[in-house]
């Protein structure tokens, strides 16, 4: 006769416990796994940025060179000032340029390749290579949260768009807000870009022997509500002295993924560039508003 060994196996509450501890664990591992991705995500993000702000600083290096006073449209620059929706024009007059007599002398046309001739102004926004190598443009403009999307501008509807990026500085902290001007030279319009519920964004437009970028790219708008820069020329103390602050809006929405911080102010990170200043004194025309 055969015996049969009477073996012994788990008890119900060996069970519950050993499920208990592996969903533990498993908990556990979610979480290093999700702490991990985001770690990855801002510094990736991280790097990014600072890629961004290297680049528009190489760009409006290379685009400044020579940059003067005579060639810039005064007409659409401003000084800085304490009101948002009053600001003077700068005060300079067409008599202060001998071969100035109208704004209209201050356009300027090249040839673009692919994309034709192109019309437009330097001003705070837009630089045109002039020396030390073949033309090429450098400029930045607000454009619809839509449009920011997914839209591939031509060079002349880039260079069209109405609204321009500015900065306000406003109890220690840095905005960006987006506009346009009328007539009298006071703002019309004018909309803080506060977060990813904004209706604006900033995008920056490269040109140069038939290179076309948008920055940021497609990719990198997923993370970035804009990046652009603003030129201040400072004719009072030297006429072709100037500064330019290059900036990043890092959408927090995307950085920290939940849902509350998508009502998170956007984080402005800027990086300055000084031009040929020999005298000390305040670039006091540009588009950037001290509070």
């Amino acid at each position: 006769m055969t015996h049969l060994k009477c073996e012994k196996g788990f008890s119900l509450s060996e069970v519950l416990v050993a499920a208990g501890l592996l969903g533990i664990l498993s908990l556990g591992m979610n979480y290093g796994i999700e702490v991990l991705n985001k770690q990855k995500k801002n510094t990736s993000t991280k790097l990014s940025i600072q890629s961004l702000l290297n680049l528009g600083l190489k760009y409006t290096t290379a685009h400044s060179n020579g940059l003067s006073w005579k060639s810039f449209d005064y007409e659409n620059t401003y000084f800085q000032g304490n009101n948002m929706r009053n600001l003077n024009l700068v005060n300079w007059n067409h008599s202060d340029i001998d071969s100035i007599s109208s704004r209209g002398d201050l356009e300027q046309t090249i040839d673009a390749g692919r994309f034709g001739n192109v019309n437009f102004y330097v001003d705070s926004f837009t630089l045109v290579k002039e020396k030390g190598g073949t033309n090429g443009l450098y400029f930045t403009r607000c454009v619809s949260a839509t449009d920011y999307k997914d839209r591939d501008f031509t060079l002349q509807e880039a260079l069209d768009l109405p609204r321009r990026p500015y900065i306000v500085k406003k109890n220690e902290k840095i905005q960006i807000h987006c506009s346009t001007k009328n007539a009298s030279g006071s703002q019309s319009s004018s909309t803080r870009i506060s977060g990813r519920r904004s209706d604006y964004r900033v995008v920056s437009f490269y040109y140069k022997n038939n290179t076309w970028k948008q920055i940021p790219s497609f990719s990198e708008r997923k993370y970035l509500l804009g990046a652009g820069y603003m030129i201040f020329m400072n004719r009072n103390k030297n006429p072709d002295s100037f500064i330019a602050y290059n900036f990043i809006l890092d959408d927090p929405c995307y950085r920290y993924s939940k849902e509350k911080n998508c009502n998170r102010l956007p984080i402005v990170q800027l990086r300055n560039l000084s031009g040929p200043i020999q005298e000390t004194g305040v670039h006091d025309s540009g588009f950037m508003i001290i509070q």
